[in-house]
């Protein structure tokens, strides 16, 4: 599985270099397209195609179209983001010692994600109304023009707020901000939990009955595999 040996390859190369890099490159890489996903280099305004195992940068940019999805693979610690479709985000990194901050910027749309433990946040997402700041935890983040965000919080624990205050979220809960007052929180209903980053949210049972989510991509040598990342158990 070339793809996966490149991956392990960048990562080890770059963790050297994090400090001392103004600009990160090399932050991420694109496990898997589906339908239509571009990207637009950063500093740079060209929209183009975005192909699997091509390596993104601090200040890139994707997005995805009508029934168009992307996952993506963070080389520094192994966190994991998937984009459904009519999504647009801006990745953000910068080096903390031989940790790297990282930042999601997105102004619509829906994404999921699997962010590794640290001892400190260093994985935030930002909306037009919200901001979370994550420890380890996977979780969605809705935003909708007109009626703002809302932050399932599949498991781990968040800090999550907006200019007119804080709230600590987690497992089971769903932050909602409208960028118009504080942020409030309930307990999350299954039948509103979106399914594309698993199966309600869950991901899905392997063998030894444990949540895993499985992400399939075209190696070089165009054979169908399959890359398995464990889910960490709702809280």
């Amino acid at each position: 599985m070339k793809i996966l040996k490149s991956i392990l390859l960048l990562s080890f190369l770059l963790l050297p270099t994090l400090a001392l890099a103004a600009e990160l490159s090399g932050i991420a890489v694109i496990l898997k397209t589906a339908g239509s996903v571009q990207h637009k280099a950063n500093k740079t305004e060209v929209w183009a195609a975005a192909q699997q195992g091509q390596v993104l940068s601090s200040g890139d940019a994707l997005r995805t179209l009508t029934g168009g999805e992307v996952a993506i693979l963070f080389v520094d610690d192994k966190s994991l983001l998937k984009l459904a479709e009519e999504t647009e985000i801006t990745i953000q990194a910068s080096a903390e010692g031989r940790t790297v901050s990282k930042r999601i910027w997105m102004g619509a749309g829906d994404l999921w994600a699997k962010v590794t433990k640290q001892d400190n946040p260093h994985f935030q997402v930002e909306t037009p109304t919200s901001v979370a700041s994550v420890k380890g935890s996977v979780f969605y983040s809705q935003e909708r023009p007109g009626t703002g965000n809302r932050l399932f919080a599949i498991s781990g624990r968040y800090a999550y707020g907006n200019e007119f205050g804080q709230i600590e979220l987690s497992g089971g809960s769903t932050g909602l901000s409208d960028g118009l007052k504080m942020p409030v929180s309930r307990s999350t209903r299954d039948d509103e939990l979106p399914a594309f980053g698993g199966v309600n949210g869950y991901g899905q049972l392997d063998e030894d009955g444990e949540r895993v989510i499985r992400i399939g991509f075209q190696n070089e040598d165009d054979e169908t595999r399959t890359l398995v990342i464990p889910l960490e158990q709702p809280e």
